[in-house]
């Protein structure tokens, strides 16, 4: 049940990422009318919670933790690529290095943000 979650936020991801950009014979959408510094800067919370959400499916008692939080962070920066690669082919958007930088800086706070979350809880099955 827990795989739902960063899979329905991948989902959402790509669905808005879909959307063409402005063009003069068309309406804009609401996240393509936001400025570009405003749409690069939402790009580091996404992200970070996407990983956060990876690692709290992924994490067991048997998995090692290192492991586990390799893994979540080359699905989600795995993903972060695509979906550049994906807004490429979509008229009026364009692929970006300095968007997978920034959502891989989310993918560090993310994984940062939940083992300091997860200190000291069970809950979250890290072991030290």
């Amino acid at each position: 049940m827990k795989l739902c979650w960063p899979v329905a936020l991948m989902i959402m991801v790509f669905i808005l990422s879909s959307i063409p950009g402005p063009s003069r014979d068309s309406q804009t959408w609401l996240l393509t009318d936001l400025k570009p510094a405003l749409q690069n800067g939402l790009h580091v919370p996404l992200y970070g919670l996407l990983q956060w959400l990876w690692l709290r499916a992924l994490v067991r008692p048997a998995r090692p933790l290192a492991m586990t939080l390799w893994f979540a962070t080359l699905i989600t920066v795995g993903y972060g690529c695509f979906d550049e690669l994906h807004q490429a082919l979509v008229p009026g958007r364009y692929a970006s290095v300095l968007d997978v930088g920034l959502n891989t800086l989310g993918v560090v706070i993310g994984s940062l943000l939940f083992l300091w979350m997860s200190r000291g809880s069970r809950r979250f099955y890290v072991r030290r």
